[in-house]
Protein backbone atom coordinates (compact mmCIF):
# COMPACT_ATOMS: atom_id res chain seq x y z
CA UNK A 1 0.00 0.00 0.00
CA UNK A 2 1.43 3.14 -0.97
CA UNK A 3 0.67 6.74 -0.10
CA UNK A 4 -1.77 8.60 -2.34
CA UNK A 5 -0.52 11.35 -4.32
CA UNK A 6 -3.08 13.99 -2.28
CA UNK A 7 -1.35 16.96 -1.09
CA UNK A 8 -4.65 18.38 0.31
CA UNK A 9 -4.49 15.66 2.69
CA UNK A 10 -0.95 15.78 4.05
CA UNK A 11 -1.30 18.94 4.96
CA UNK A 12 -4.29 18.26 6.74
CA UNK A 13 -2.28 15.77 8.61
CA UNK A 14 0.33 18.48 9.11
CA UNK A 15 -2.65 21.48 10.26
CA UNK A 16 -3.39 18.53 12.79
CA UNK A 17 0.12 18.40 14.43
CA UNK A 18 0.13 22.31 14.06
CA UNK A 19 -3.02 22.54 16.04
CA UNK A 20 -2.36 19.99 18.61
CA UNK A 21 1.25 21.68 19.44
CA UNK A 22 -0.90 25.36 19.31
CA UNK A 23 -2.94 23.42 22.62
CA UNK A 24 0.61 22.71 24.33
CA UNK A 25 1.51 25.85 23.80
CA UNK A 26 -2.10 27.35 25.23
CA UNK A 27 -2.15 25.08 28.28
CA UNK A 28 1.39 25.51 29.02
CA UNK A 29 0.84 29.64 29.29
CA UNK A 30 -2.55 28.38 31.35
CA UNK A 31 -0.32 26.74 34.01
CA UNK A 32 2.19 29.40 34.16
CA UNK A 33 -0.24 32.03 34.52
CA UNK A 34 -2.90 30.02 37.10
CA UNK A 35 -1.34 27.26 38.26
CA UNK A 36 -4.61 25.51 38.18
CA UNK A 37 -4.77 22.07 38.42
CA UNK A 38 -7.09 20.50 35.31
CA UNK A 39 -4.96 22.86 33.24
CA UNK A 40 -2.30 19.72 33.72
CA UNK A 41 -5.14 17.64 32.48
CA UNK A 42 -5.57 19.59 29.42
CA UNK A 43 -1.94 20.15 28.87
CA UNK A 44 -1.61 15.92 29.09
CA UNK A 45 -4.24 15.64 26.35
CA UNK A 46 -2.49 18.23 24.30
CA UNK A 47 0.88 16.09 24.04
CA UNK A 48 -1.08 13.34 23.54
CA UNK A 49 -2.71 14.63 20.70
CA UNK A 50 0.57 16.01 18.97
CA UNK A 51 2.12 12.61 19.35
CA UNK A 52 -0.95 10.75 17.89
CA UNK A 53 -0.98 13.34 15.16
CA UNK A 54 2.90 13.01 14.43
CA UNK A 55 2.48 9.03 13.93
CA UNK A 56 -0.63 9.81 11.94
CA UNK A 57 1.43 12.16 9.52
CA UNK A 58 4.43 9.15 9.52
CA UNK A 59 1.60 6.39 8.85
CA UNK A 60 0.29 9.11 6.16
CA UNK A 61 3.49 9.91 4.74
CA UNK A 62 4.91 6.42 4.22
CA UNK A 63 2.99 3.76 5.71
CA UNK A 64 4.96 0.88 4.16
CA UNK A 65 7.79 1.98 5.54
CA UNK A 66 6.10 1.51 9.13
CA UNK A 67 4.47 -1.48 8.70
CA UNK A 68 8.73 -2.58 7.76
CA UNK A 69 10.04 -1.03 9.82
CA UNK A 70 7.24 -3.04 12.80
CA UNK A 71 7.02 -6.50 10.89
CA UNK A 72 3.74 -7.55 10.51
CA UNK A 73 2.83 -8.97 14.27
CA UNK A 74 4.18 -5.55 16.30
CA UNK A 75 2.30 -3.55 13.04
CA UNK A 76 -0.94 -4.94 14.28
CA UNK A 77 -0.42 -4.72 17.72
CA UNK A 78 0.69 -1.08 16.93
CA UNK A 79 -2.65 -0.67 14.92
CA UNK A 80 -4.56 -1.48 17.75
CA UNK A 81 -2.54 0.37 20.39
CA UNK A 82 -2.97 3.60 18.06
CA UNK A 83 -6.70 3.25 17.85
CA UNK A 84 -6.47 2.72 21.42
CA UNK A 85 -4.32 5.20 22.42
CA UNK A 86 -6.87 7.60 20.26
CA UNK A 87 -9.71 6.80 22.52
CA UNK A 88 -8.06 7.48 25.64
CA UNK A 89 -7.03 10.96 24.80
CA UNK A 90 -10.40 11.87 24.03
CA UNK A 91 -11.73 10.27 26.95
CA UNK A 92 -9.12 12.10 29.15
CA UNK A 93 -9.92 15.53 27.65
CA UNK A 94 -13.46 14.67 27.97
CA UNK A 95 -12.51 14.34 31.45
CA UNK A 96 -10.29 17.62 31.82
CA UNK A 97 -12.73 19.80 30.00
CA UNK A 98 -15.66 18.64 32.59
CA UNK A 99 -13.48 19.11 35.51
CA UNK A 100 -12.81 23.06 33.79
CA UNK A 101 -16.50 23.90 33.21
CA UNK A 102 -17.29 22.74 36.94
CA UNK A 103 -15.02 25.21 38.16
CA UNK A 104 -16.27 27.56 36.11
CA UNK A 105 -19.90 27.19 36.62
CA UNK A 106 -19.59 27.94 40.63
CA UNK A 107 -17.50 31.12 40.01
CA UNK A 108 -19.87 32.56 37.11
CA UNK A 109 -22.87 32.03 39.45
CA UNK A 110 -21.51 33.46 42.53
CA UNK A 111 -20.49 36.90 39.84
CA UNK A 112 -24.07 36.42 38.72
CA UNK A 113 -25.77 36.23 42.65
CA UNK A 114 -23.18 38.86 43.86
CA UNK A 115 -24.25 41.56 40.79
CA UNK A 116 -28.19 41.76 42.02
CA UNK A 117 -27.07 42.44 45.78
CA UNK A 118 -24.98 45.70 44.61
CA UNK A 119 -26.71 48.85 44.16
CA UNK A 120 -27.46 50.83 41.30
CA UNK A 121 -25.90 53.36 40.09
CA UNK A 122 -27.37 56.49 39.74
CA UNK A 123 -30.09 55.28 42.11
CA UNK A 124 -31.45 57.42 45.13
CA UNK A 125 -33.80 56.67 48.33
CA UNK A 126 -35.06 59.87 48.66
Amino acid sequence: MSRPNDPITFFCTLGFVLVHLSFVGLWTFAIWRTRLWFFYITLLVALGASAISIINVVLYYDPVYVQQLLGRQFYAMFFYSFVWAQLCVSFLGLIGSVLMVRWIIPRFDSSRSNQSLEPTVGRSDA
